[in-house]
């Protein structure tokens, strides 16, 4: 499992406040999952996180269509994505908390398999 930084939307590429966890499954499946602002786009969203107010945010899976995960560390990113916070702040760096956070779970519900 690795982090990957990312610039966040809306704002210079050189600002890597964005963080997502990158986890691998014994078949080289990937999957990511992050902690990231609803309505990205939206004027007032980008706004909001500038002037160091808070705004909804949710946490979001990614892995390939068709993937096959282990269903025990694909059931632990799902209860992350139900019972994670639901704001986000800069100021507090909630995707960076977020980030450690599930990289320790899934960890740690990897390794309940081994």
């Amino acid at each position: 499992m690795n982090y990957i930084q990312k610039p966040l939307i809306g704002v210079p590429s050189f600002v890597l406040l964005h963080r997502s966890v990158l986890c691998f499954d014994g078949n080289a499946c990937e999957m990511t999952l992050d902690f990231f602002p609803r309505d990205t786009l939206n004027q007032t969203t980008l706004t909001r996180l500038l002037s160091l107010r808070p705004i909804t945010a949710e946490v979001r899976i990614k892995f390939p269509r068709g993937g096959d995960f282990d269903t025990v560390v694909l059931a632990t990113a799902r209860r992350i994505q139900r019972d994670y916070a639901t704001e986000t702040h800069l100021v507090f760096n909630h995707g960076y908390h977020f980030a450690h956070y599930a990289r320790r779970e899934l960890q740690q519900a990897h390794t309940c398999l081994s």
